[in-house]
């Protein structure tokens, strides 16, 4: 039997690119897939702030009761507003859709005081997926809901096309991103390391930091600059605080496609994905000092950095690649569906 799912992302619009997940899957797998888009493109859905305007509200509400009115087995909805969404018109129009909710990732959301009561409508999800396994008790006690509705699933990172900056110069040093960053100890961290560091990332969270002389800062870039400038790096420096949400995953995944070998600090967005002296170097949290001779050692040890960079690169071919991602998503919905026994954790 030939299971029909809804695939809802808020950056997919009428016109333009429209790619997700779905389009790896094994078309033998018996789910065909078909994605609910939004009736008119608004502001960049990576441009967007950190909170959902009303107007985004709107759209939210619109597209994903376009997915619940339509006859489909299953709802797979991207990111907290259309999950919350999706499972909110499943109850109002007393549709059996299955909602799968996929990148649940509320962050400091789940902390409002209003958490409980969207709880009580995210029950009515078949499944939520986070890409992060500390955040499955979190996000349980958070929105009062049993860890048993709540699966871990790698985030994914497909192939990346890029050309190194041959401007930038040799041996630098990138850090980039904006969610969960400690770049008051990155600043720390590269004062005295003697090579060129750049970093990218939103002004108002680099304001009121001492900026070493060999830190160069940008913002406003486009994706395609970000990677050029990330595939011709060193070294991939990723300083994270000691949040309990996770954070970091899409910039060291990015560095893992691109072969750069990766400093980071050790926390729950790295915990399910790297290895420390396998595929990254990890230091501890609010570790200045760790992290800048963790950043000299790789700089100045070649075979480390292409060793490292080598079995990251692997494992992201094998775990967290578009084909990975494919496959993880024909597991998740072979749980809701009950054509296997619920999946554990996929990895």
């Amino acid at each position: 039997m030939t299971i029909r799912v809804g695939i809802l992302h808020p950056s997919h619009y009428v016109a333009g690119n429209s790619r997700w997940i779905d389009d790896f899957v094994d078309p033998d797998a018996g789910y065909v897939f078909e994605k609910v888009k939004r009736g008119a493109r608004g502001d960049d859905w990576h441009k967007r702030g950190s909170t959902t305007t009303l107007g985004e509200w709107r759209s939210h509400f619109r597209q994903s009761y376009e997915g619940m009115s339509r006859d489909y087995d299953v709802v797979v909805a991207n990111f907290p507003p259309l999950i919350f969404a999706c499972c909110l018109w499943k109850l109002l129009l007393r549709r059996r859709t299955r909602v799968v909710g996929w990148t649940f990732n509320f962050g400091p959301a789940s902390r409002s005081r209003l958490a409980p009561a969207a709880g009580r409508v995210l029950r009515a999800a078949a499944r939520l997926v986070t890409h992060s396994r500390s955040e499955i008790p979190y996000y349980a006690k958070a929105f009062g809901l049993s860890e048993e509705k709540l699966l871990f699933v790698p985030l994914q990172q497909g192939d990346i096309n890029a050309a190194p900056v041959p401007e930038a110069g040799s041996g630098y040093v990138i850090a980039m991103g904006s969610a969960g960053r400690d770049y008051g100890l990155l600043m720390r961290a590269v004062r005295d390391l003697g090579r060129k560091v750049i970093v990218i990332a939103k002004p108002a969270l680099l304001e009121g930091l001492d900026i070493p002389s060999n830190v160069e800062l940008r913002s406003g870039l486009t994706l395609a600059e970000c990677r050029d400038l990330a595939a011709g790096a060193s070294v991939m420096a990723v300083p994270l605080d000691a949040s309990a949400e996770a954070s970091g995953q899409v910039t060291f995944l990015a560095a893992m496609a691109l072969n750069v070998p990766i400093v980071a600090t050790a926390g729950a967005g790295t915990q399910d994905y790297l290895e420390d002296g396998v595929s990254a170097v990890l230091v501890p949290a609010d570790d200045a000092d760790a992290f800048a001779k963790a950043l000299a050692r790789l700089l100045d040890d070649d075979e480390m950095r292409t060793a490292l960079a080598g079995r990251a690169h692997r494992r992201w071919m094998e775990q967290y690649s578009d084909a990975a991602a494919g496959r993880n998503l024909v597991q998740v919905l072979d749980g809701v569906t009950g054509r296997h026994e619920a999946p554990s954790p996929v990895h």
